[in-house]
């Protein structure tokens, strides 16, 4: 989704509701099965973030394996056996004259060209994941990683960068979402009111939709309620 439709859809469709208002990430099942008023509640209060359920999964088990190669040093210790062989067979010859220290600079010289050819050690661990979808079903993902430490079993994580994810989009349920987002603290209720007498109530009264505005849906975000006109100058899909 473009940035300035995101824009559109916060300033323009919810201009009056918009700004101080948090973001939740619900699960489009979840999501979907919320009654008309239900959403609309949720509305008025939050930004709500639609999520496939398929991106995530819950960590059953996790097998890792240690492949990291130890870094190799046998060519800076053969270039500095060539260069002192070089340099004792050059000073054994009647014109030149020996001398120690010339044969260790040469040593050296000759083990820092060699060690171009060593490899440093690399550090990886392979890991993988058995994760248990929303449905039920069980996938499997792999990580190949620097780190020895990986995922405890039970962390939602989400499955395209195996990166951990709020638990709820793992477990979240629409009695979760009503618990949550839709049954009024009990400190909220207006004493000596019909809401104090009815117990386990958890009906919300919502205003009746305005005459003339329909339900405009743009890309990845939940249903909004705005004029059509608004809707279509956005680039939203009216429902």
């Amino acid at each position: 989704m473009k940035f300035w439709q995101v824009l559109a859809v916060l300033l323009v469709v919810s201009c009056p509701y918009a700004f101080g208002q948090d973001t939740i990430k619900l699960l489009r099942p979840v999501w979907q099965s919320l009654g008309g008023a239900e959403r609309a509640s949720i509305q008025q209060r939050y930004v709500v973030d639609v999520r496939d359920p398929a991106a995530y999964g819950l960590v059953m088990d996790n097998q890792g394996v240690d492949i990291s190669t130890a870094g190799t040093t046998g060519g800076a210790a053969l270039g500095g056996a060539l260069a002192n062989a070089a340099y004792i067979d050059r000073a054994l010859s009647p014109s030149n004259i020996y001398s120690a220290k010339t044969q260790l600079a040469a040593g050296i010289l000759g083990a820092i060209i060699g060690s171009s050819l060593d490899k440093p050690a690399i550090q990886q661990y392979h890991f993988r994941y058995a994760l248990k979808l929303q449905g039920g079903e069980i996938t499997y993902r792999e990580s190949v990683q620097g780190d020895p430490f990986r995922h405890p079993m039970g962390m939602c994580l989400e499955l395209a960068t195996l990166s951990p994810a709020p638990q709820t989009l793992c477990t979240q349920t629409t009695a979760d979402v009503r618990k949550a987002y839709l049954v009024l603290p009990s400190t909220e209720a207006i004493p000596g009111t019909q809401q104090d007498t009815v117990p386990n109530s958890q009906e919300v009264t919502v205003a009746p939709a305005v005459s003339g505005r329909v339900d405009c849906k743009l890309g990845n975000l939940a249903p909004v309620s705005t004029t059509l006109e608004k809707c279509n100058s956005i680039g939203g899909k009216p429902l």
